[in-house]
């Protein structure tokens, strides 16, 4: 996965300093909407990092290449009932896989459909809750919020101040029937 994906994320960083032309404000409009704050996840270093019983890598293959991948941690406390839920520690889908200004993306919902696996895996597996949480990265939290309707519990600064959100039962049961 790394050895895939890394190219392709230098390969857009690249396009992006040439489309910018050393407009600061282009560069940071492509770079956001590149969505690319994932692109120095050392996915070989999080093998180590993310290893144990409470660790679960799930993959979204095709055609034998990663296109997707979700890590994800349990059991962890509901903020909303204190049921079991898992929390996603990684979520990322391959850079030729997001829309960006430079090409069209070639397998579409790939987060979300890992997200509605992994939950409907945990129930059945672990009998958790239908939900789960996570810290999302900036560019990514209106998509959390906006779409799957996740609730914003705000920025944890423990967390490098990312914004904690996590889904309720009924939100996450959507998810699954359209997904699963």
């Amino acid at each position: 996965m790394h050895e895939l994906w890394t190219p392709k994320h230098v390969e857009l960083v690249k396009l992006i300093i040439d489309e910018s032309n050393g407009d600061q404000e282009k560069l940071k409009s492509l770079l956001s909407e590149c969505m690319l704050e994932d692109r120095q996840w050392n996915w070989t270093g999080k093998v180590f990092h993310c290893f144990g019983n409470e660790y679960e890598w799930f993959y979204f293959e095709i055609d034998g290449i990663i296109q997707a991948c979700c890590v994800i941690y349990h059991p962890k406390k509901s903020s909303i009932d204190e049921d079991n839920i898992f929390y996603v520690k990684y979520l990322a889908v391959a850079p030729w896989n997001r829309n960006t200004p430079f090409y069209k993306r070639q397998f579409a919902s790939l987060g979300s459909i890992l997200l509605a696996k992994c939950t409907e895996y945990s129930e059945s597996n672990y009998k958790y809750r239908c939900g789960f949480s996570l810290h999302a990265l900036p560019q990514a939290l209106e998509y959390y919020v906006s779409k799957l309707g996740m609730i914003d519990y705000g920025v944890d600064v423990n967390e490098e101040n990312l914004h904690y959100l996590e889904i309720d039962n009924a939100k996450s049961r959507e998810l699954v029937n359209k997904y699963v």
